[in-house]
């Protein structure tokens, strides 16, 4: 799982993920793969930091001082307000719920309302995710993260269920307000 939340912190903060064609933030996507993005950055996010001993959500990437925007090494250099700053330009809690939406639309509520409440998450499997997903979806994310499409699904099927959960800790989607704290607590 770590390639795929590698490549997705790498390329958010290098550019090339979560921009459009013309270098906006979240331009020419669909609200469904920016909140696709805005689960798989935050999950990476607090992966690194678990990593390098920061703790689970003890990281605020928006708003620790320096020019790194709250991530060691400068990971968050040249984010317009750090990570919550990233979060929002892909379209926020708006498009966080976009993804739910169609997730739960394309059969997969049971599933998506276990990451969203408290308690176990109900697993996904590959195949299902990708059709849930949709082919655009899933190929454009393994286009820019140059990431085999069965690696990637493999690897969105154990990240994006984690991922919710930790977005969701009251048991709600967030807000907008929620994700610019992603962190603080």
């Amino acid at each position: 799982m770590a390639g795929l939340l590698e490549q997705i912190l790498g390329g958010m903060v290098g550019g090339g993920l979560g921009r459009g064609s013309r270098g906006r933030m979240g331009g020419g996507r669909s609200a469904a793969m920016n909140g696709l993005l805005i689960a798989l950055a935050a999950k990476a996010a607090q992966h690194y930091m678990r990593q390098r001993g920061g703790g689970g959500r003890s990281f605020d990437p928006g708003s620790a001082g320096g020019p790194g925007g709250g991530l060691p090494g400068g990971l968050g250099a040249g984010l317009p307000g750090g990570l919550g700053g990233l979060l929002g330009g892909l379209g926020g809690a708006g498009a966080l719920g976009a993804l739910l939406g169609q997730l739960r639309e394309r059969g997969l509520g049971n599933e998506v309302d276990s990451w969203v409440r408290p308690g176990p998450n109900q697993p996904v499997p590959p195949q299902r995710l990708a059709e849930a997903l949709g082919d655009e979806t899933v190929d454009s994310l393994a286009a820019e993260t140059g990431m085999p499409r069965q690696a990637l699904l493999s690897e969105l099927s154990q990240a994006l269920p984690e991922a919710v959960d930790e977005l969701t800790p009251e048991g709600r989607e967030p807000t907008d307000d929620d994700l610019g704290r992603i962190g603080q607590a």
